[in-house]
């Protein structure tokens, strides 16, 4: 009776994982009519690579989920590579968070940017202040989708 038990168990449990592995191969099969190329961003200085997080209906202003980066000195030039995604010129959004020893204020801007012949498009970045840890939050956008990530700039590590 106990031999019987255990076949049918183990019937069970092989058919459950059949038809489990016969959904995600099934599912998996479907295209997805736009493929996403996600940039790589680096800082030169340390070649660390990220890619940035992909919001399809705008950013949810978590922070500590993005992709982040951190700068060693109190410069440096990020990086953003793409085989042709972009187009001639590149927008990038910027939202610096600067700090002094009573308050914090946000500092949005704008980049316009050229890419370079090698498909780079480069941006300098430098620590602002001198009070905290500072960071800064960049944003390439296509329509409501958003490519977030984070640049963190800590105080100490500073020149």
């Amino acid at each position: 009776m106990e031999g019987e038990a255990t076949k049918r168990i183990i019937a069970f449990v092989s058919t459950l994982l059949v038809m489990t592995l016969l959904y995600a191969g099934c599912s998996n099969t479907i295209e997805s009519p736009e493929t996403i190329i996600f940039p790589i961003i680096s800082l030169k200085s340390t070649g660390e690579e990220i890619n940035p997080k992909y919001y399809e209906n705008g950013f949810d202003f978590n922070y500590d989920n993005l992709p982040t980066l951190e700068l060693i000195e109190n410069e440096d030039i990020l990086e953003i590579y793409s085989l042709d995604d972009f187009s001639k010129t590149v927008v990038i959004g910027e939202d610096y968070y600067e700090y002094t020893e009573n308050t914090g204020t946000v500092y949005k801007e704008t980049y316009e940017l050229d890419k370079e012949s090698n498909n780079i498009v480069s941006l300098p970045i430098n620590r602002r202040g001198n009070v905290k840890n500072e960071q800064a939050i960049y944003y390439l956008a296509n329509g409501e989708a958003r490519l977030v990530f984070r640049v963190i700039l800590p105080i100490g590590k500073t020149g």
